[in-house]
């Protein structure tokens, strides 16, 4: 049977095609068996060496409230641990079980056996007291600590009585109490920002119409309401401007005038 002269042509311009797709198939085949022998070849290296990469060093960062070893020890992690064996969320887990005035914790690891341990802190550290319980909480108003002395290093804070405190909770504030929510940590930062923030040891929002606050343990203070603080502050600067009596005063800034009395 002959072939037709069509027939032929076909024939001779289909053959390029099929080779051509051969080639492409069977490159493709000799990149994935080159790809395949690499991964073999580097997950073989790892498995040898991988062992061998052990935790060198762990470096704290952030941490003022706590001296680094307590980070660490709290974290669980320790000198020539396996590195991939580190467990980043329990040791972040761990750090804020064990260590209160952190706000969040985040850890890096690297393969050269460097660990990094970043913390953010709790700011603006206060407490108050009730029924003669101590109770400390930051600028967020969560009840961090309960103990039953005074926590010598924060600012003490007189809290209207009708709130309720709760570790680990909000410090909740109902009827009475409740413009002392909106002011409490604005004007704890003027204070502490203000002309006398070194000599500051106490400051009360018992009642909205009486807010105050000491110096030095011995001068009080009054502002009354919460208002007009730049010019109380410049009154208050022109009356102590020898220095905080040595003696107690009362200095009552509430009026049209500032009054100072011993």
């Amino acid at each position: 049977m002959k072939t037709t002269e069509r027939e032929t042509k076909y024939l001779n311009d289909a053959t390029p095609v099929h080779l051509a797709k051969r080639g492409r198939v069977a490159k493709i085949l000799r990149i994935g068996i080159l790809v395949l022998a690499i991964v073999l070849v580097l997950l073989s290296f790892l498995a040898l060496a991988l062992p061998r990469f052990r935790v060198r060093e762990v470096a704290v960062e952030g941490a003022s409230f706590y001296r680094p070893d307590e980070i660490i020890s709290a974290s669980g992690i320790r000198a020539e641990d396996p590195v991939l064996e580190v467990d980043i969320d329990r040791s972040i887990q761990n750090i804020l079980a064990k260590c209160r005035y952190i706000k969040s914790v985040s850890i890096s690891v690297h393969l050269s056996g460097r660990v990094v341990i970043s913390l953010e802190e709790e700011t603006c550290l206060l407490y108050t007291e009730r029924d003669g319980r101590y109770y400390s909480f930051s600028d967020s108003l969560k009840i961090i600590e309960e103990a039953d002395e005074p926590f010598a290093d924060f600012l003490f804070v007189e809290l209207p009585h009708d709130v309720t405190l709760q570790t680990g909770r909000a410090i909740q504030f109902r009827d009475s109490a409740v413009f002392a929510k909106s002011i409490l940590i604005p004007l704890v930062n003027w204070l502490e920002n203000g002309a006398f923030a070194e000599h500051l040891t106490a400051v009360s929002l018992e009642k909205e119409r009486k807010i105050s606050f000491e110096l030095d343990g011995k001068c009080k203070v009054i502002l009354g309401e919460y208002r007009e603080l730049d010019k109380k502050e410049k009154w208050l600067k022109e009356i102590l401007a020898d220095g905080i009596p040595q003696s107690p005063c009362t200095i009552d800034l509430s009026g049209k005038n500032p009054i100072k009395s011993s």
